[in-house]
C-alpha cells in the first residue's frame, strides 16, 4: 500500500465533498486506501461513499482530532500518511505529485502549493512557500506546513510520536518542528489542495486556547535536544529568518522571566548574542526580528479584510 487518506472528522456538511476529493484522485485502488476517523459522537448518515471498497470508518467518539488522527494512523497499512481536515479538499492530481516528489527525494515531509478559501470557496490567497531542507527554524519561528498540503512519511510519523494526544490547536506545528528536527522538507510546485478558512459552521478548534499552545510548542521546540543547533542550520543566509529566530528567542525569554522561570530565561538569551550577531547590520534582520510569521507579515490583513467584507455579521478576528 502506497498512501493512506486520513480524515477526521466531527460529520460537518463538507465531509462528503473533502471524501470524494480522496477517493478521486489518480492512484490505483490497490495502493490507496481512505480512512475515516469519526470522532463525532454519532453515527454517520447513511450515504453511497460509505460502501466504497477503498474506505474504513473508525469511530473514537468525541476524542479529539490528535487523538482520531492517531488512530487512523494505527490502522493504516500506507508507506505515506496524507491527513486531511473534514472541511478541506485535494485538488486532482495531488497524491500523484505528492509522492513523486516523495519518493524522489526520500523527505519525510513533502507538501505543494495550495490555496486559502472562504466558506463559500471564493478564492482569498495562493500559498508557495518553496521551503525546503532543514526547515526547523521556520517551525521555530511559527511558520506551518499545512497538513492538507502535506504528505509525511508512516515510519517518520510513528518515529517522533505521532500527534501530541493532549493538543488539540497547533497539533500540526507540534508535529512539524519534531519531523524537521531531524528531516528534511521537500516542495512540489503543483497545487495540491484548498483549505477552508472559515467564520460559519462546527469547529473543534478552541481559538481561546490558540496563542497559548502556540507559545508552549515554541517553548518544546527551544528545548529540544540540539535545537540551537540544528536552527543555526537552519537559518544559513536567510537574515531575515535570522531575525524571526531572535525574536522567537527573545519573546520566550521574557515570558519565561515573568513566569518566573529564570533559568530557563536565562538559557534563551544566552545564546542570542550569537545567533543575532551576522544579521544585526542588516535591515532584513530587523524586519524579521518584528515579524511574527509569514502569514501574518503577508496574508493576516488581507484575509481579515476578505472575510469582514463578505461576513460582517459573523467574523471575529482570531489572534493566530
Amino acid at each position: 500500500m502506497l498512501c493512506s487518506t486520513i480524515i477526521p472528522t466531527i460529520n460537518r456538511p463538507s465531509l462528503e465533498r473533502t471524501l470524494r476529493s480522496a477517493l478521486n484522485q489518480d492512484l490505483d485502488t490497490s495502493q490507496h486506501e481512505v480512512i475515516v476517523v469519526n470522532d463525532s459522537g454519532q453515527p454517520l448518515p447513511d450515504a453511497e461513499w460509505l460502501r466504497s471498497k477503498q474506505l474504513t470508518v473508525l469511530n473514537t467518539n468525541r476524542c479529539e482530532r490528535s487523538v482520531a488522527c492517531n488512530a487512523g494512523a494505527a490502522a493504516a497499512r500506507g508507506k505515506y500518511l496524507k491527513f486531511l481536515h473534514d472541511d478541506d479538499w485535494l485538488l486532482p492530481d495531488a497524491l500523484k505529485a505528492l509522492i513523486e516528489v516523495a519518493e524522489r527525494s526520500g523527505s519525510p515531509w513533502v507538501y505543494g502549493a495550495y490555496s486559502r478559501v472562504d466558506d463559500d470557496g471564493r478564492l482569498m490567497s495562493v500559498q508557495r512557500p518553496e521551503v525546503k531542507g532543514n526547515a526547523f527554524a521556520h517551525s521555530v519561528a511559527g511558520d506551518c506546513f499545512p497538513l492538507a498540503s502535506s504528505l509525511i512519511q508512516r515510519e517518520v510519523f510513528f518515529e517522533v510520536g505521532g500527534f501530541d494526544p493532549l493538543r488539540n490547536t497547533s497539533e500540526d506545528i507540534d508535529l512539524q518542528w519534531r519531523v524537521t528536527r531531524s528531516g528534511a522538507l521537500d516542495f512540489t510546485e503543483q497545487m495540491v489542495a484548498n483549505i477552508r478558512v472559515g467564520v460559519t459552521g462546527v469547529t473543534s478548534t478552541d481559538w481561546a486556547k490558540m496563542t497559548a499552545d502556540c507559545r508552549l510548542v515554541r517553548e518544546r521546540a527551544l528545548d529540544a535536544p540540539g535545537a540551537r543547533r540544528r536552527m543555526a542550520a537552519s537559518i544559513g543566509k536567510n537574515v531575515t529568518l535570522r531575525g524571526r529566530c531572535c525574536r522567537a528567542c527573545l519573546i520566550s525569554a521574557l515570558l519565561n522571566l515573568k513566569a518566573g522561570n529564570l533559568a530557563t530565561s536565562c538559557r534563551r538569551l544566552l545564546p542570542l548574542v550569537a545567533l543575532a550577531l551576522p544579521g544585526v547590520l542588516s535591515p532584513a534582520f530587523w524586519r524579521g526580528l518584528g515579524m511574527r510569521s509569514h502569514w501574518h507579515a503577508n496574508e493576516k490583513a488581507k484575509e481579515e479584510t476578505h472575510l469582514a467584507s463578505h461576513y460582517p455579521e459573523t467574523f471575529r478576528p482570531q489572534s493566530r
